[in-house]
């Protein structure tokens, strides 16, 4: 990947300085891997930024503020967003099991409830981060599709289904110019979802290939993310009429062969390849008992497989992002292989101690 010369890059980054300065923002989710990394980029611009989450989050600086509090309650995200010039609304329920009231309450009711306080003191803008989920079922491959995929009828997981109830309703928000991201799977240093939960599983030898394939996926670094989400508030910033009021797959602009991609890491961390699979039709039927199994008795935690997550990991999914790229002027800009050595080696440390 191309490395912009420091003097364009010095040049972009003193535009985008002079663009959020004056602007007060609220980063709700401010306690999670997007949130607090998207928080130290606006205090980085000059922003006044307030974060929003039900955990405590460490102050970041003179210009930060931290309001503790539940996105579910009206009454206190009208507090959070009060005074504020732009919504980061970054907070959600992103479990792949669970109950519907649960991710419906996050994410469907709190973001009604950001929508509602945003009118109620005339908050101009909001950039949404949703998921790719939302626009395709995991049970077939997906291969550098755009985002005219339409929303489904039928969800595999509570996630992506309430996520696409939230997104329809912040693009049809009306009094608000509002932008929906869709990042897919996020990983970087501090990464407490996906990939961690991949390798402490190969670490205990319970990790399989689901079905004799190895798909390509899209990934995309929480930096990337991040720079998606500066890129749609400059767009809203400078009322771009063409960009507002839409949805924008994000990534790596990099697909990755998964398995082969996990191998590496896991080879760096001298634990063995993921090569042993299990029949696709097994695994959908496993999943599908273990989902029945929970459901139906209170087993604590999640089951280990569920339909979604096998076929997320049996399917190729990456998609076309040149709508981001001519829309929103948005461009990756990590460098891969440096960065990837640089997660290494934090894994590396994470792993020794462990």
């Amino acid at each position: 990947m191309p490395i912009e010369s420091k003097s364009y890059a010095g040049s972009i980054e003193k535009s985008l300085t002079t663009v959020f300065s004056t602007k007060t923002v609220l980063v709700t989710g401010g306690s999670g891997f997007l949130g607090n990394a998207l928080a130290k980029k606006l205090l980085s611009l000059g922003s006044k930024v307030k974060t929003f989450s039900r955990s405590n989050v460490e102050t970041l600086g003179a210009n930060h503020t931290h309001f503790c509090g539940n996105i579910v309650n009206s009454v206190e995200t009208q507090q959070a967003v009060e005074g504020v010039d732009l919504v980061f609304h970054a907070a959600a329920m992103t479990h792949y099991w669970g109950a519907y009231e649960d991710f419906y309450n996050v994410n469907v009711i709190g973001t009604q409830n950001i929508l509602q306080a945003c009118k109620h003191f005339n908050v101009p803008d909001l950039v949404y981060t949703s998921t790719p989920s939302v626009a395709y079922t995991a049970k077939e491959n997906i291969r550098n599709q755009k985002e005219q995929l339409a929303y489904l009828s039928n969800y595999l997981s509570h996630y992506p289904s309430t996520k696409a109830i939230a997104e329809q309703e912040v693009l049809n928000a009306e009094q608000l110019n509002t932008i929906a991201l869709r990042p897919h799977l996020i990983w970087g240093k501090g990464d407490p979802h996906i990939l961690p939960r991949l390798i402490d599983t190969a670490k205990q030898g319970k990790l399989f290939r689901m079905g004799n394939t190895n798909p390509t996926v899209d990934m995309t670094h929480v930096d990337n993310a991040v720079e998606a989400h500066i890129a749609a508030a400059k767009a809203l910033f400078n009322k771009n009429k063409k960009a507002i009021g839409q949805a924008y797959f994000i990534s790596d602009d990099n697909p990755v062969q998964i398995w082969t991609w996990l191998n590496h890491l896991l080879n760096e961390l001298e634990m063995k390849s993921i090569e042993s699979h299990i029949p696709l039709n097994v695994a959908n039927g496993l999943g599908h008992f273990l989902e029945i199994l929970y459901k139906t008795f209170p087993f604590k935690g999640e089951p280990r497989l569920t339909r979604f997550l096998v076929n997320q990991l049996a399917h190729d999914h990456f998609f076309d992002i040149s709508k981001a790229k001519n829309l929103l002027s948005y461009k990756p800009v990590v460098n891969y292989e440096q960065t990837l050595e640089e997660y290494i080696h934090h894994l590396k440390g994470h792993y020794s101690n462990s």
